[in-house]
């Protein structure tokens, strides 16, 4: 837990240097030895807490962009789960597919309180699920492609 909060004040530190813009994309464990704090030589590449983190390396910017792409992410999950006619095995399939979506966001969104999630292309596959909820159709596969189903 020590070695967490003195990651969080390195980050807050470098935002702290650069409010707006941050010290640069990826810069974190470059940055680090300028904001540690005693002790806590080893940079360990990112803060444990990806919004500090996001924040120390993209300023304000960057963080109020990230929580506007990840809200309209939410949203367009939300919508999807909420609007769908579950009448047809496609609507809930969609339906499904757009309640494990909001299901990777909100732990995401907590886990990432406390760690980085975001390593080792997890973010990838947040982003193949999303693809799967836009290519899904409410067609009924006898509907001709230019008309929609009732």
């Amino acid at each position: 837990v020590v070695e967490r909060i003195a990651h969080w004040t390195a980050a807050q530190r470098m935002w702290e240097r650069s409010p707006w813009l941050g010290v640069g994309a990826v810069n974190y464990a470059a940055r680090y030895p300028t904001v540690r704090l005693p002790r806590w030589e080893e940079a360990l590449g990112h803060a444990h807490n990806f919004y500090l983190n996001l924040l120390g390396e993209t300023g304000l910017l960057g963080l109020s962009t990230w929580l506007a792409l990840w809200a309209g992410i939410a949203v367009y999950g939300w919508r999807n789960a909420r609007s769908q006619d579950t009448a047809t095995p496609a609507s809930r399939w969609r339906a499904a597919v757009a309640v494990a979506l909001l299901g990777i966001v909100a732990h995401l969104s907590v886990h990432n309180l406390v760690d980085n999630l975001f390593v080792r292309g997890n973010l990838v596959y947040t982003v193949l699920w999303l693809a799967v909820l836009a290519t899904q159709s409410d067609r009924s596969p006898d509907t001709p492609p230019n008309e929609v189903s009732a």
